[in-house]
């Protein structure tokens, strides 16, 4: 099991996008029951700029020649986060073979698993949930991934097979892992804000 990892911006309501609040996502997609977003989607839980200005070659991880925002070594993640207060340090498997909700890592928390398009851009969940019908709000958890690998893998098919046409929806499974202190700063509500600017 090949273990990557990478840095990624939160999404939650203390932290929303440019143009797009926390309220106003989950209204689109009508996923109310989630906290926060762990995706690996390239807007909603976009790289850490930093990273954006690095060119380490040696530790991106390329995917059929395509730079997919996962790095080979921790230690090159955490060392081009720096002392970033407030983050998302994930660990990722990609299309793993075998359930990974009690693979234990030190230092990490399973989150789930999202489906990220081939071109390792868009979260077929959090992207186009609302809009693709096999989707659900009790598919997903508190993070608005999937909790269990046979439930991925069954709505990777039906998306899939549903929009063959929709490149978003032809995806790989990707098992995500969350560092429980790294980037998790604890800092009061007020201070949330004020970080998220």
């Amino acid at each position: 099991m090949t273990i990557l990892y990478t840095g990624r911006e939160p999404f939650n309501p203390a932290f929303p996008k440019e143009g797009l609040t926390w309220g106003e996502f989950t209204v689109w997609n009508g996923f109310d029951q989630m906290s926060e977003l762990l995706s690996l989607d390239q807007f909603l839980n976009a790289e850490l700029e930093m990273f954006n200005r690095e060119s380490a070659e040696s530790a991106c991880f390329f995917d059929n020649g395509s730079r997919t925002g996962l790095y080979t070594s921790l230690e090159y993640v955490r060392k081009i986060a720096g002392n970033c207060p407030v983050y998302n340090l994930l660990a990722v498997v990609k299309d793993p073979e075998k359930e990974c909700a009690g693979f234990e890592m030190d230092g990490f928390e399973f989150a789930g698993y999202d489906l990220i398009d081939k071109g390792f851009g868009y979260s077929a969940l959090s992207n186009l949930g609302g809009i693709l019908s096999p989707i659900k709000p009790s598919d997903l958890n508190e993070y608005g991934l999937i909790s269990q690998l046979v439930d991925a893998q069954l709505i990777q098919s039906k998306i899939g097979i549903l929009y063959t046409d929709l490149e978003q929806a032809q995806t790989h499974v990707m098992a995500i892992w969350r560092h429980k202190w790294i980037g998790r700063e604890e800092v009061s509500q007020n201070e949330l804000y004020e970080v998220a600017g």
